[in-house]
């Protein structure tokens, strides 16, 4: 019985967790990093938050309209391959457009860095880029097998 609570009490904390790291979009989950070590003013501070939220918001929506679609999309998708015959144009139009809804999504991750970045001084934008530089290189050697994205 105490080995079933732990149990249930395990997946329900995974579960969270697994919940919290989905939720954390592209550049906004990766902007707090790349923000480290700028010394922010308080006004940006607080230009930066209203920006995150808005970002957070959109992206959310954004998400929400994907997720809603995704499922009829599949179940078009195998139709279309599984009919005779093989409609290849309409199987190419259909891929379209789930490459267009993620080219939105990318247009607002890159809209919402640009607004971060014309707060920043000069100087501060060169150290979010080397943040960003940095960041994006530990990550890409912690795919490849090499150090991880935080060593």
């Amino acid at each position: 019985m105490k080995t079933t609570l732990k149990m249930t009490a395990l997946v329900c904390a995974l579960g969270l967790m697994a919940g919290t790291a989905i939720a954390q979009p592209g550049f906004d989950g990766n902007c707090v990093r790349m923000l480290e070590g700028l010394e922010l003013t308080e006004t940006q501070q607080q230009q930066v938050q209203s920006l995150r939220e808005e970002h957070r918001s959109e992206m959310e929506s954004l998400r929400e309209q994907r997720q809603a679609e995704r499922q009829a999309h599949r179940d078009q998708m195998k139709a279309l391959m599984t009919a005779e015959p093989i409609d290849i144009e309409a199987i190419k139009a259909l891929r379209t457009e789930g490459a267009e809804h993620r080219k939105a999504m990318e247009e607002k991750r890159l809209d919402h860095k640009l607004e971060v970045l014309q707060l920043l001084t000069p100087e501060q934008r060169e150290k979010f880029l080397d943040n960003e530089n940095r960041m994006y290189k530990r990550e890409k050697m912690g795919k490849r097998g090499g150090k991880g994205k935080f060593n």
